[in-house]
């Protein structure tokens, strides 16, 4: 027995006969074989297994390595058989090894259709996933076998996805049938690596889109989505569905497992934990804002733990011969600190991973922490963590990592120290690392009411996403009633635009952006508890302003 979501369900089987002509329609097959029995069954048992090929990365250049190919079980996704009425007859899904068993009634002419979708056994755990092409409608990806008749003895039937890789040609000449599978792999083992620390854990149904389509070009619309121009692997918060690249000879990511599971631990973030993160463009050797930091530096840090491997490599280019690679484990990034991903995933890393003997000096001296996964998981999931009154951050995850596991804050210290990173307590009492200006310090703002406080905010690091782009302010200790707002530019460039946001445990409350010019205003009721008033300027203004409380 299987479980299934019904609402997903219904999404995706209205199109999976449809779906055939798409990426997982072709490119594979079945073979078979029987044996015969003097008795007369009325059922017969078909099974086999399904599979799929998976290409890795070359050594040396980062791209993709067809002449490397191998041929990997498709674990845990849905297979069927299907009547000539296109009824299906009876249902499971392939086991660890790829395996699959169904009963057909004798003397019936079916095939065997294998679903690019997860779906979790009976059991107290749940999960279900399934790959579609947002360039048709977004219907589900199958690989179906031949029709046979079953007769009236046992038969096996394989199926086999392909990747449409001619290796003569060096191009893809057949349908890419083995994607969809390859991405369901990767989300495979993610889920089995939480399942493994959790043996009740509830993963809402998840869509993952992608097309051979899908390129690097895009404004994000719903129209370029719909027409494959995604822009770039990506989460979507909004629609809680996850877009994969499939643009060949430009950037594919299909068997690029670490950026499937980096995309996936933004939707476990939003869906199963909290994340803050404001998206947008970003580099390991950015100085970021700290929600989006601590979201980046998370997924990558969490693709190296559940494949077990720190390189997280992306190949591209002209028949993917190309690609780069970060090693989520370094600590000797550039720029580091609270604000960049790159101190957070190598963090993150550490907690997990075993320690290793290094020599004195090596920036790995600092890992003496050898936690694995488990209690990650359990800070992420913790009341603590997700109901915050503060924004989520590098200094939330670790003073709460500090309170649960005590016996570990010491190595936590010198962990974060090794990254520059003072961890005294989830607002960041006592950091002195700026990132090269002080006016990013404190981290937290406390605001009295009554109170009136100065601040800058700048873009020397970038306008939109960076450090310093934003100023926050914590409101603690409110009770319901009315309050005012005001912020007002003092000083620095003579046309600024400034917003204000009031969100409490990183849910929006109230926001004022008038337009007005050097100055914004807020009035209206607030409930008991603790708020951060958080601070943008629309024009990216560089300059320094007046916020006052009543």
């Amino acid at each position: 027995m299987i479980k299934r979501n019904s609402k997903l369900f219904a999404l995706v089987a209205a199109f999976a006969l449809t779906a055939c002509g798409g990426g997982g329609g072709g490119g594979g097959g079945d073979t078979g074989s029987s044996s015969t029995s003097s008795d007369a069954p009325s059922f017969v048992d078909v099974s086999g297994s399904v599979t799929f090929d998976s290409v890795p990365h070359n050594p040396l250049t980062l791209g993709l390595d067809f002449e490397s190919t191998t041929i990997e079980p498709a674990r845990g996704v849905v297979v069927q058989a299907i009547d000539v009425n296109g009824a299906v007859i009876d249902e499971t899904v392939t086991n660890g090894n790829g395996d699959y068993l169904l009963t057909v009634g004798v003397d019936t002419q079916v095939f065997i259709r294998a679903r690019a979708e997860l779906l979790s056994p009976a059991g107290s755990s749940s999960w279900e996933v399934a790959i579609t092409d947002n360039t048709n409608s977004n219907a589900l990806y199958v690989l179906d076998g031949q029709a046979f008749n079953s007769g009236d003895a046992d038969v096996t039937r394989n199926l086999h996805a392909a990747s449409g890789w001619d290796l003569s040609q060096m191009d893809y000449l057949d349908p890419r049938a083995a994607a969809p599978f390859a991405i369901l792999d990767a989300i495979y083992e993610a889920i089995q690596a939480f399942v493994a620390i959790d043996s009740t854990i509830q993963l809402p149904a998840l869509e993952v889109r992608w097309s051979e389509n899908n390129v690097p070009t895009g404004n994000g619309s719903a129209t370029d989505l719909a027409n494959g121009m995604i822009s770039t692997s990506f989460y979507s918060p909004a629609q809680q569905v996850i877009y994969i690249l499939g643009g060949a000879d430009q950037d594919t990511d299909e068997y690029d497992s670490h950026v499937i599971v980096h995309e996936w631990g933004h939707y476990f973030e939003d869906i199963m934990s909290r994340s803050d993160s404001l998206g947008g463009s970003h580099s390991i050797n950015d100085r970021l804002d700290m929600r989006l930091a601590f979201s980046e530096g998370f997924g990558n840090a969490l693709s190296g733990i559940i494949l077990n491997d720190s390189r997280y490599i992306d190949s591209l280019g002209v028949r993917q011969l190309f690609g780069f690679q970060i090693d989520v484990e370094r600590n000797d990034n550039v720029n580091i600190g609270w604000f960049n991903e790159g101190t957070v995933q190598s963090i993150i890393y550490d907690i997990f991973d075993g320690i290793t003997v290094v020599p004195v000096g090596d920036p790995e001296a600092s890992d003496e922490i050898s936690a694995g996964l488990a209690p990650i998981y359990e800070i992420l999931r913790s009341d603590e963590y997700v109901n915050s009154p503060l924004l989520t951050s590098l200094h939330l995850f670790l003073a709460e990592y500090k309170a649960v596991f005590p016996g570990d804050a010491d190595a936590i210290d010198r962990l974060a120290a090794g990254q520059d990173v003072t961890v005294n307590d989830a607002i960041a009492t006592g950091e002195t690392n700026d990132g090269g200006n002080p006016v990013t310090l404190p981290v937290y703002m406390m605001l009295s009411q009554g109170q009136t406080a100065d601040f800058c905010l700048i873009n020397d690091f970038g306008p939109q996403n960076r450090l310093g782009n934003f100023r926050y302010i914590l409101l603690e200790g409110l009770t319901a009633g009315n309050y005012t707002i005001r912020v007002d530019r003092i000083s620095g460039d003579p046309v600024t635009d400034p917003d204000l946001f009031i969100l409490q445990s990183g849910n929006f409350v109230a926001a004022a952006q008038t337009g007005a010019t050097n100055t914004e205003f807020w009035s209206g009721q607030l409930p008991s508890g603790n708020f951060v008033l958080n601070v943008f300027d629309f024009n990216r203004a560089d300059a320094c302003y007046r916020v006052s409380f009543n």
